[in-house]
């Protein structure tokens, strides 16, 4: 069948993210290029030196050669990673400012409003898809989708890296939110404490430290495949379908099988940790 009956309705939207089609007009979707701008957020007890720059630029760099990959080379991300003379100051230690641990709503926007009130002008936020604050006071990793109008220009969507430099994964997670849309693939159990992975390793926004790539249904809603390379099931007929390797760039990369308005079931097929060829079968809804 068409794509178009297989570009499943997300009927459980979460914060501004989607799971399905249309996508989110915020996002870089039909874009080859997106540019980021990395901000340090510094305070009297947590310094920015320039070894904090090379690993920072070391792990956009990695996280851009990622996303090359993963998209089969269709998208790249430039970033720029400002030095730490044109950082965010502010004159606290990390408890006079209440940012020593994790910073929870109200007073995470109160934060946000001083570090964006703070921002020397010569730096255009207008130029840039996504701003990323990062620094060693706080707790959070979470993407913000509200537009934030400042001073230096408009902000689309903003990642917070707060409490600790980021690693690969984590970076390419919270960049899947703040550029995609794309939701998180766990659920929280509070009461236990402990995280649910519904698609295991899968897809880095189910396992942010042991996934290593993104899902088909996830790379068909960033755009990356062909109509040629998806499989598009409507009729409930019984059929056979040949899938090759996720990770390879030629060949049939997805299988969906639509089942009713609003819920599908997405195959795709790789090679497993144990280098034996599994598949991936996930139910969209």
């Amino acid at each position: 069948s068409d794509i178009s009956r297989c570009q499943t309705i997300d009927l459980t939207q979460d914060s501004g993210m989607n799971n399905g089609f249309p996508r989110p007009a915020w996002t870089v979707v039909g874009k080859s290029i997106a540019n980021v701008l990395v901000v340090p957020v510094v305070l009297s007890d947590r310094p920015y030196s320039q070894k904090d720059l090379a690993t920072i630029t070391k792990v956009y760099s990695d996280t851009a050669d990622f996303y090359r990959e993963q998209s089969y080379g269709h998208f790249t991300i430039k970033f720029k990673v400002l030095p730490p003379e044109k950082g965010i100051y502010l004159p606290q230690t990390a408890k006079e400012a209440g940012v020593d641990g994790r910073i929870d709503e109200p007073f995470l926007t109160q934060y946000l409003t001083k570090i964006l009130g703070s921002w020397e002008p010569s730096v255009n936020l207008n130029d840039y898809d996504v701003v990323a604050l990062t620094s060693n006071a706080g707790g959070n990793a979470e993407v913000k989708v509200q537009p934030y109008q400042t001073r230096n220009g408009f902000i689309n969507s903003l990642v917070l890296e707060f409490g600790g430099f980021p690693d690969l994964f984590l970076n390419a997670h919270e960049l899947g939110h703040a550029l995609f849309g794309f939701e998180d693939l766990y659920l929280q159990s509070p009461k236990l404490n402990e995280s649910w992975l519904p698609a295991g390793v899968w897809d880095i926004m189910s396992d942010d430290i042991s996934g290593r790539n993104f899902m088909g249904w996830n790379r068909f809603l960033a755009g990356w495949l062909q109509s040629s390379q998806i499989r598009c099931v409507t009729d409930q007929s019984n059929t056979v379908h040949y899938l090759s390797n996720i990770d390879q760039p030629e060949g049939s990369k997805l299988l969906i099988l639509n089942l009713s308005p609003g819920v599908s079931i997405a195959v795709d097929s790789r090679t497993s940790i144990s280098e034996l060829q599994m598949v991936c079968v996930e139910k969209i809804d």
